[in-house]
């Protein structure tokens, strides 16, 4: 017989005896115990071996001259992160100054190692070939796809191994500020104005094949409406908020099953929202700001179908777009009350885990709703100058933080 166990755990052994006239007994506490290769492993006198150190021993147990024994494979322990300590562990600074602080992580091993800082940079790639403002993105087979936008049907792909675009099969209706998700390798677009007319919203879905390069209509979803959240959730589609026909915020919510292709109506949002950011996150809808001008993240659980409400984004915006990589929801562009070009180049980053928002690096071009992706650990921005205005640009993030900064009071303190 035989047996593996991971290095520093255990595993009991049972000696049976067989006797001349063909019976058997248990003698687990009668006979002795010993391995071959002590390095390896040990054994008790009660027949429980312990893993010492990657490779192979044989666990021996004896009576007399007679022996039995069995195989135990010991692979190594996986050396994990144990404990993160952070320097300066406590420190003050004037208003408008900035601290410098390091992590420095502590292993199972007993080992140590600092953290590599720094989120990266966004880069810009090869532009678009047309310019757009107000399109849908979404990333499907190592590509990023990039639907309509104001006055345009047209579709194009981005591959970052070549950084370049191409052409794909058009929409058959022309419309703005359509959202996509892409589940099971399709890609779903729903919603939009229709010739950029906030009063011709849509209540169309039509699902996207990049490997056929076709399109296919389904269910059209209960509310017309346009710059909402849509996303992906356990193998179905989640539209929340938006704007409606006269430009006014909804809180409605309605999941999408693409296995019977109907629509329900779920619990409403807290609070009416349009021009959101949208993020899935743990089985969790994420919605965070919006118009009228807001910082409130909203949460949906579709366990309990109810809403909750987190930790509120450091600046209040609308028109932004939200992408989720490792489990923190990025929020990028959008405009505020103040207006700025500076605040549409803004990146927040919500963790999650931690319940708390920090700042991202900087977009190269300040944008207002722009198409959005996330893909091969790189997020994906592209369309959309500040003042929904149209533009080629294109730029991505691949963020290289080992860790995660937070802060838990935003309102004192932001860190990178």
């Amino acid at each position: 017989s035989s047996a593996s166990i991971a290095a520093g755990t255990t595993a009991q052994f049972e000696a049976v005896g067989t006797f001349a006239d063909a019976s058997t007994r248990t003698l687990t506490g009668e006979v002795a115990w010993s391995t071959d290769v002590s390095s390896v492993a040990t054994v008790s006198a009660s027949g429980l071996a312990t893993g010492i150190g990657a490779g192979v021993a044989r666990v021996i147990a004896s009576s007399g001259a007679i022996m039995g024994q069995a195989s135990l494979t010991v692979t190594a322990q996986p050396v994990i992160l144990a404990s993160i300590a952070v320097s300066p562990a406590s420190t003050s600074a004037p208003i408008g100054s900035s601290v410098q602080f390091a992590a420095v992580g502590t292993f199972t091993d007993g080992s140590t190692r600092a953290f590599a800082s720094g989120a990266g940079a966004w880069q810009s790639k090869a532009p678009m070939g047309t310019a757009r403002t107000g399109a849908a993105g979404a990333y499907a087979g190592g590509k990023f796809f990039v639907f309509g936008g104001v006055a345009l049907t047209s579709t194009e792909a981005y591959d970052p191994l070549t950084d370049a675009g191409s052409v794909r099969a058009p929409q058959s209706v022309n419309r703005s500020y359509a959202q996509a998700a892409e589940l099971d390798g399709k890609i779903y677009v729903v919603g939009g104005a229709v010739n950029a007319d906030g009063n011709a919203a849509t209540t169309a879905l039509w699902m996207y094949d990049p490997a056929a390069n076709t399109w296919t209509a389904k269910a059209p979803m209960p509310t017309a409406r346009f710059h909402l959240a849509f996303e992906a959730i356990d193998g179905k589609l989640y539209a929340a908020g938006g704007l409606v026909p006269g430009y006014s915020a909804t809180s409605a919510l309605a999941v999408y099953d693409p296995v019977t292709n109907t629509w329900q109506t779920k619990a409403s949002m807290p609070l009416a929202r349009g021009h959101v950011a949208g993020g899935a996150i743990g089985g969790k809808l994420y919605v965070a700001g919006g118009s009228p001008t807001a910082a409130q993240l909203q949460i949906y659980d579709p366990a309990t179908d109810t809403w909750t409400l987190g930790a509120s984004q450091p600046l209040a915006r609308y028109a932004q777009m939200g992408v989720v990589l490792d489990g923190r929801l990025y929020v990028m562009g959008g405009q505020s009350a103040a207006g700025t070009a500076a605040d549409g180049k803004r990146t927040f980053v919500y963790d999650a885990a931690a319940g708390a928002w920090s700042e991202g690096p900087q977009l190269n071009t300040a944008r207002y709703a722009p198409a959005a992706a996330v893909g091969a650990g790189k997020i994906f921005v592209a369309g959309s100058l500040f003042g929904n205005q149209n533009t080629t640009a294109l730029e991505m993030l691949e963020p290289q933080n080992e860790v995660v900064w937070s802060v838990d009071a935003p309102s004192v303190a932001t860190v990178t």
